[in-house]
């Protein structure tokens, strides 16, 4: 956990995903561990991860003030790679 920390603070956040994996399967996944899970993985612009962590650290606490924050964060990032795509696909089939 410490070592995930360090890595943050010099913007190593590869090794520092890493370090958080480990810490988290050493011991169980705290909340912090989980959002900044969220974080490295939405700056992966692996989405389908993130919301898969965000529902984990909503599982662990509900109320945490930060979790709202995390899910606008994550719910921005999704808006705007839709926004920048090239191709403009409905994602509703009855659409089609």
């Amino acid at each position: 956990d410490c070592a995930a920390d360090a890595y943050i603070g010099l913007k190593q956040f590869h090794k520092a995903e890493i370090c958080t994996l480990q810490a988290s399967s050493i011991a169980e996944p705290s909340f912090k561990h989980l959002i900044n899970l969220v974080s490295f993985a939405s700056m992966r612009s692996d989405f389908l991860l993130a919301q898969h962590y965000l529902e984990e650290a909503a599982g662990l606490d509900p109320s945490h003030n930060n979790l709202k924050k995390a899910r606008d964060l994550l719910a921005g990032k999704i808006a705007e790679k839709k926004s920048n795509s090239k191709f403009n696909f409905s994602v509703e089939w009855s659409l089609i």
